[in-house]
């Protein structure tokens, strides 16, 4: 189980999906997180990328983002967001989609998103193609944030530029990073 950790859900405690092939951003990680972002989120639309049980994007509505939409490709993992989702009685604040970012994006666009938060598996994660899908679907705008939570390893760097994006901050938690992009080229 992970627990919201500030604003209008704190305390409440979140299903996760049973089994290893998801693996919740830890609580150290979180807090590290919104640390960063603070009052930013206010008023903001997320879109939560690699959900999981969904804690970075409940977190967001937590704290006063208007909006989050959710991608989880595995269908337990759908599932848990959506009893999360019932549980925390916020379903006119959130959109599920369970299927695969390929296919979600483009019934998004023309939608732009203020904070893009993606957490793709560790094991399997392709960092430079996923920024390429992510811009390529014009899901962001000039002051869009996004950040990439990945394994410290896979060699992000602050200061990096790859496909539109570019890498502002890059922080370190034990063996989990994560780094910061902004758009460097206008959307296509």
């Amino acid at each position: 189980m992970v627990r919201i950790i500030s604003g209008t859900y704190r305390g409440h405690r979140l299903q996760t999906p049973a089994g290893t092939d998801t693996r919740p951003t830890s609580d150290r990680v979180r807090t590290a997180l919104f640390n960063i972002l603070g009052v930013w989120l206010n008023d903001k639309t997320v879109l939560d990328v690699y959900a999981g049980a969904g804690s970075i994007g409940f977190e967001c509505l937590s704290r006063g983002a208007r909006h989050v939409t959710f991608i989880e490709h595995d269908a337990e993992a759908a599932r848990v967001l959506h009893a999360n989702a019932a549980m925390l009685q916020a379903g006119a604040k959130l959109r599920i989609f369970n299927n695969s970012i390929e296919r979600v994006l483009p019934v998004l666009a023309p939608q732009q998103f203020d904070f893009v938060f993606a957490d793709p598996p560790y094991r399997t994660a392709n960092l430079p193609a996923l920024l390429q899908t992510l811009q390529a679907a014009g899901i962001a705008h000039a002051e869009t944030v996004l950040v990439i939570e990945h394994a410290r390893s896979a060699g992000l760097d602050e200061q990096a530029v790859l496909h539109g994006w570019k890498a502002y901050r890059c922080a370190a938690y034990g063996s989990t990073s994560l780094t910061f992009f902004a758009l460097c080229e206008a959307p296509q």
